[in-house]
């Protein structure tokens, strides 16, 4: 028997189609068959109660129209009642023809298989960019310094391209810094730091991690002044203790506490300064009481009552020395006599002769000679020998004058044969000319 609904054979006396779930009805007179439209060629089949074949040129009919009973035409048909005698209403179809069949197993089987073949091979290869990315150079660099292994991340830096190659060295640098960092806060010493640096050098061994490594010896030096600097404090060495406080560094997270340290102990220092100079100036050691604040100037940041009391002792030592020298008749040696006469009317004499070329003298003593050294701050684009020998006959014209002095210096020293030395040189030192002038007998 063959349905209705599905055009499936279906096996007799079925009510239900077991394939599209519709009822099941005998072809009986009332309920023609369908009866598919003429092929091309083929005559119109006659017409039969029910159905009406489709002419030429008409537009197209349904497949077929159940036949109303008589005497109801254009009423709808009652819906079958099942259990009871009544037949059946065959079910009308939509224009379009039967519903599509529904797919085999096996072709259903054969979707499904391919369908997980294609997510396998899209699986593949994104697992495949998955790892490609996983085992990168960046990655794996990236991984070893988490994990602390430097040296498998510095063996990846010459697989990286520039700018990850880049960052690599910022990152060995960071944690170069971060050790010298620990160190600096005590929290890690001095030879942990040092090892951790030295392997980041040697796995990157780059300029910024070398100075680094340098750095952290300067840090160490400065540390250990600092260390220093106590000891002697506790010793009551304030000058030594100042002085080692004066050598942390400003990087030093002990230099703050270095600098206040130094100023506390500058004011006993200072007193004890002044102390032993006013014992040495009391015995009149004016010298010795003048050496002793001129050390101190350095490490009181040359104190004004420091500098005042100096220059006391000073001028009371020159005193002190020229009027031994007088009592003694004469200088022992030039060089003395310079120190306390400091014979200034021939430095006027040359600077009123030479104030046209912008000369600066200056007058010293060395062995048997006085010096006088005249320098030419501008030549004025001159020629250098050119000017040397206009400058040597001035000289030479005013020889007895520098004679003269000679004589007067042999009676004021004992020295023999002294000798007045007139030299004139450039800013830079080069000589332009010379000339001695010894005592005329």
């Amino acid at each position: 028997m063959i349905c209705r609904n599905c055009n499936r054979e279906v096996p007799e006396n079925a009510q239900i189609c077991p394939f599209c779930g519709g009822p099941v009805q005998a072809v009986t007179p009332n309920t023609p068959a369908f009866i598919p439209g003429p092929e091309q060629g083929h005559q119109p089949v006659q017409q039969q109660s029910g159905y009406f074949p489709q002419q030429p040129g008409q537009p197209a009919q349904m497949p077929w129209q159940p036949v109303q009973p008589s005497g109801q035409t254009g009423q709808v048909p009652q819906q079958p009642v099942y259990g009871g005698n009544l037949t059946p209403a065959v079910p009308q179809f939509t224009p379009g023809g039967f519903p599509p069949k529904q797919p085999s197993k096996n072709k259903t089987r054969w979707i499904i298989v391919g369908s997980i073949a294609g997510f396998l091979v899209v699986a593949g290869i994104v697992l495949a960019g998955v790892l490609g990315w996983y085992y990168s150079p960046a990655q794996v660099f990236d991984r070893a310094i988490e994990a602390e292994d430097y040296e498998t991340a510095g063996s990846k830096m010459d697989s990286l391209d520039y700018g990850d190659w880049y960052q690599a060295v910022e990152q060995f640098t960071a944690l170069a810094e971060d050790a010298y960092w620990d160190y600096n806060m005590d929290e890690a010493s001095y030879e942990e730091a040092e090892a951790l640096l030295n392997r980041l050098y040697s796995c990157c061994p780059e300029q910024e991690l070398e100075d680094i490594l340098d750095d952290l010896a300067v840090l160490r030096e400065s540390k250990i002044n600092f260390e220093k600097g106590a000891s002697a404090e506790a010793a009551g060495k304030y000058r030594e203790a100042i002085s080692q406080y004066q050598l942390v560094i400003e990087e030093d997270f002990l230099y703050d506490e270095a600098e206040e340290k130094a100023e506390t102990l500058r004011e006993p220092y200072k007193q004890e300064i002044i102390q032993r100079a006013k014992a040495l100036a009391e015995e009149e050691q004016y010298n010795e009481a003048s050496y002793v604040l001129l050390a101190s100037q350095e490490i009181l940041q040359y104190d004004p009552e420091i500098d005042s009391l100096l220059k006391e002792y000073q001028e009371k030592g020159f005193e002190k020395a020229r009027d031994v020298y007088r009592s003694a008749g004469k200088y022992k040696t030039i060089e003395d006599f310079v120190k306390f006469e400091s014979p200034q009317p021939l430095q006027e004499q040359l600077n009123e002769k030479t104030a046209w070329a912008g000369v600066s003298v200056n007058i010293s003593g060395q062995g048997n000679k006085l010096i006088y050294t005249c320098v030419l701050n501008d030549l004025y684009d001159m020629d250098k020998e050119v000017l040397g020998d206009i400058l040597g006959e001035a000289l030479d014209e005013n020889g007895n004058t520098f004679e003269s002095i000679a004589v007067a210096l042999k009676l004021a020293v004992e020295v023999e044969n002294p000798v007045v030395v007139v030299r004139y040189v450039t800013k830079d030192g080069t000589e332009l000319c010379s000339r001695e002038f010894a005592a005329q007998e």
